[in-house]
């Protein structure tokens, strides 16, 4: 098997983390999340960027692809439009909110799977046109992006979001493939690989901390700034490759990161359903011997906040490796960790 790039593994167990984090939906964490908002979903279209290569034909391509993304989008789409039905009826007991277990598809976080799939193929795509240039292109599907936000426009198969990500997918292509694969002494390279790294992560944190009134969220196609967007979300990942980079030193901390990220996809999938079955089980058990707990906003509460994010992060991870153990071969692909 392949060499894995231990760096990247971290920055994908950071991101998973992240987003993670975002979704806990606490107003506990709401500076936090305005933060993560910025870049965490660029960051994944950007490092699945590093690894697209384009030298298959299309349909070894998109069959490729498919296997990979859509097989998984399928099938945990499908596991949870019946989970959150589930879910919906304990919480209301009302027949009405159910909708039909097949009618209301509401992918939550798995909207990744598809989109990613879309900008493989615009890669591709984008590979194989002499005219425009690949940067143009790439710069076009990010002006239409921003103009389906601009009209509200949301495409279907999360066309929308697809080109609003597509010019980050296309940047982490080139950043790993062009400039930090092939020679380290570039600016890329350097921010990775130099002793001053530190310092550059002190003041792209800072940034970050201290960024101006922008919201972001691809998924929901909410954009405050599009050329802030834009420049934090690459602050944003700069941050977290710069951070993984140090991490990689450490041997112990390193390892487990590595491990989440490789599990990534998994996890991305499985945690949304996770954290409602969560807040679920938390507001049973503290109606019932916590009655002190505000029940009307449960979510306000930092331990109990923190409380799902930990259940959520751990029950995320056994189930994506019990997963991967039964079913990795129906993905395609099966996970394999370096002793």
């Amino acid at each position: 098997m392949k060499q894995r790039n231990e760096v990247v593994d971290i920055a994908k167990g950071i991101g998973i983390i992240l987003v993670v984090v975002g979704h806990i939906a606490s107003s506990s964490f709401d500076a936090i999340i305005s933060i993560i908002y910025l870049f965490h979903m660029p960051l994944f279209f950007f490092l699945s960027g590093f690894y697209c290569k384009t030298n298959k034909s299309f349909i070894q391509f998109f069959s490729d692809k498919g296997c990979r993304l859509l097989i998984p989008y399928i099938i945990y789409l499908f596991a949870q439009t019946i989970v959150m039905d589930i879910i919906i009826f304990a919480s209301y007991k009302n027949i009405e909110e159910i909708k039909g277990i097949f009618l209301s598809f509401h992918p939550l976080a798995i909207w990744f799977l598809i989109s990613l799939f879309t900008c493989n193929i615009l890669h591709w795509i984008n590979s194989r046109l002499k005219f425009p240039p690949p940067p143009l292109l790439a710069i076009v599907t990010g002006v239409l992006g921003c103009g389906m936000v601009c009209s509200k426009l949301d495409l279907p198969c999360c066309l929308s979001q697809s080109l609003l990500a597509y010019p980050f997918f296309y940047i982490g292509d080139v950043a790993y493939n062009k400039i930090w694969g092939n020679n380290k002494r570039t600016i890329y390279g350097w921010l990775v690989n130099s002793r001053w790294n530190y310092i550059v992560l002190g003041i792209f944190s800072m940034a970050l901390v201290f960024h101006p009134n922008i919201y972001t969220d691809m998924w929901s196609l909410t954009i405050t700034s599009f050329v802030g967007c834009f420049v934090y979300a690459l602050i944003g990942i700069s941050v977290v490759i710069i951070a993984s980079s140090i991490i990689s030193q450490y041997k112990t901390i390193s390892r487990y990161l590595s491990k989440i990220g490789v599990l990534s996809l998994h996890v991305m999938c499985l945690h949304c359903m996770i954290i409602k079955g969560a807040w679920l089980g938390v507001s049973i058990v503290a109606k019932r011997y916590y009655p002190w707990y505000d029940l009307n906003n449960p979510k306000g509460d930092v331990f109990l906040a923190v409380f799902v994010l930990v259940i959520t992060l751990v029950s995320s991870i056994y189930v994506a490796l019990w997963i991967d153990k039964r079913f990795g071969t129906l993905f395609n692909y099966k996970i394999e960790f370096k002793k």
